[in-house]
């Protein structure tokens, strides 16, 4: 692991610490399960990162063609460095091979 990354956490609704008071970044990381498109995690993922409904969220398909995303990672080797990154509704979002889903984005303000 270089020194720009973060640990794995899985568990979505739990931010990382914010570095200070003026500017946060928010960082959420999950796994898709497996039982469900990679499209379908990113929306998981960034509805938990944002307290929103998944269907309140714009068309994934506005954003990145979910079809291609799924395949693209489904036929990434698992432990690879594929890395996939893409805004969808005002959320910087990270594919990574093996289904990790990184949802981050900067909040302006008091943390």
């Amino acid at each position: 692991m270089d020194d720009h990354e973060l640990p794995v956490d899985t568990d979505v609704s739990e931010p990382i610490s914010p570095p200070g008071p003026d500017t946060a970044d928010d960082t959420y990381r999950s796994q898709c399960p497996e039982d469900a498109t990679v499209g379908v995690g990113v929306v998981e993922a960034v509805a938990s990162a944002t307290g929103r409904d998944p269907l309140d969220l714009p068309s994934l398909e506005h954003h990145v063609d979910s079809e291609a995303l799924d395949a693209l990672v489904e036929s990434a080797a698992a432990g690879s460095d594929l890395r996939v990154s893409f805004d969808y509704a005002g959320v910087d979002v990270v594919v990574r091979a093996g289904g990790e889903i990184v949802a981050s984005f900067r909040r302006v303000g008091p943390a």
